[in-house]
């Protein structure tokens, strides 16, 4: 078995449990353990919690993460008969700050996040849950749609700027692809058709196909000025994918390619899973 875990991040520990289920499968077919990650909220205290000389417990924050711990337990039973090498682990706190923080210290190989946020202003200005941790994350963030169960992954459309390719997510998109027997399209999308473009495109399918021997990944090109979601959501439907990945560590791919409205609409409203590097 391979170490480097499947980090599991619930933000609410209902049943049943979308993002464990989908999680345990996962990590089964990429032969990885997995950690389920439970926060619990602290409670608000109306009354003070420290005299003079002397600090008096806060009971609610041990309450508020012993029922979280038994919610989780609730549905390890269903994880665990689809995987055994998987754990669960409860914090209290903050949500996010926890699940950047605990993930930072364990380096995992994924981290899952089910997202189930609407667009708002104020998303807009401080991102959502789910947003948030995947800019935030140096793992790569495997956002999956509210409640969507697992259903093997046969295709992954890869979303690549051209002008900022990264090689080692295409490395590690290939490994994964080979891992879930899975075949990967790439679409790289250039802003303007001209022959320097085309240029590019070509080496870097003799890069992958002659050098590195990805043989089992198609190639595609776009051009397009004003690219946004609705383009990527029919690549997808082209190519019938299971999976969408993007780079959002790209420092000019959302700003260029995407405007910014855009960026954070394509992860809150694909309807399959998207992996961010």
């Amino acid at each position: 078995m391979k170490n480097e875990k499947i980090f599991i991040a619930l933000n609410h520990a209902q049943i049943p449990n979308a993002v464990t289920t989908y999680g345990s499968n996962l990590a089964k077919r990429l032969d990885r353990p997995a950690i389920v990650y439970g926060v619990a909220a602290v409670p608000i205290i109306s009354e003070p919690i420290s005299i003079v000389g002397a600090t008096i417990p806060n009971p609610n924050i041990n309450d508020a993460q012993t029922a979280t711990e038994k919610k989780i337990e609730s549905f390890m039973e269903e994880a665990l008969s689809i995987y055994p090498h998987i754990s669960y682990t409860v914090d209290s706190g903050d949500s996010i700050e926890n699940i950047i923080n605990k993930t930072d210290k364990e380096n995992p190989y994924m981290v899952l996040v089910e997202g189930n946020s609407e667009l708002t202003t104020l998303h807009e200005w401080f991102g959502t849950y789910e947003t948030q941790l995947a800019e935030e994350i140096k793992a790569p963030v495997l956002v999956l749609p509210e409640s969507y169960f697992w259903k093997d992954v046969k295709s992954i459309l890869y979303v690549m700027d051209i002008e900022d390719q990264q090689l080692d997510n295409i490395l590690l998109l290939n490994k994964i692809a080979k891992d879930l027997n899975a075949e990967v399209s790439i679409v790289m999308i250039s802003e303007k058709e001209n022959e320097e473009q085309i240029k590019k495109h070509t080496q870097l399918i003799t890069l992958f196909e002659d050098s590195l021997g990805y043989k089992n990944i198609s190639f595609h090109q776009v051009f397009t000025e004003n690219s946004t979601d609705d383009v990527v959501e029919q690549l997808a439907k082209n190519v019938n994918a299971d999976w969408l990945a993007i780079e959002h560590q790209s420092s000019s791919f959302f700003e260029r390619v995407f405007n910014s409205d855009s960026s954070e609409r394509l992860i809150l409203q694909s309807k399959i899973p998207v992996l961010v590097f």
